[in-house]
């Protein structure tokens, strides 16, 4: 008797409203806006409804997913940026070869 297992790959469900709104996009960009109107306080008047649109602006696309990481919404992949260890990598440039340009300048 053979034996199959299903395996999920997520556990994690979120509650959909309606198309690609989510309840937690909603209360993210509520709580977002909040905080917004308190420190709209110290805008001038002049610019006080360019810093709304900026704000609900930035909120929509904190909520929106990540580009270069599908699972994530964007301000979880600012987030795992801004932690990230840089001790565990540093790109550096491999001496053993030269830029062409650096090249070409020798051979001048």
């Amino acid at each position: 008797m053979e034996f199959q297992f299903m395996s999920l790959e997520e556990t994690k469900s979120e509650t959909k409203l309606y198309g690609n709104i989510y309840l937690f996009d909603l209360f993210f960009i509520f709580v977002f806006f909040c905080i917004s109107a308190i420190f709209g306080n110290i805008v001038s008047s002049g610019l006080k409804m360019p810093y709304y649109i900026y704000s609900l602006v930035c909120a929509l696309w904190l909520t929106s997913k990540s580009r270069t990481n599908r699972r994530r919404r964007n301000y979880e992949a600012l987030i795992l940026f801004l932690r990230r260890d840089m001790d565990v990598y540093k790109a550096e440039m491999n001496v053993s070869m030269k830029l062409e340009s650096e090249a070409d300048n020798e051979e001048e």
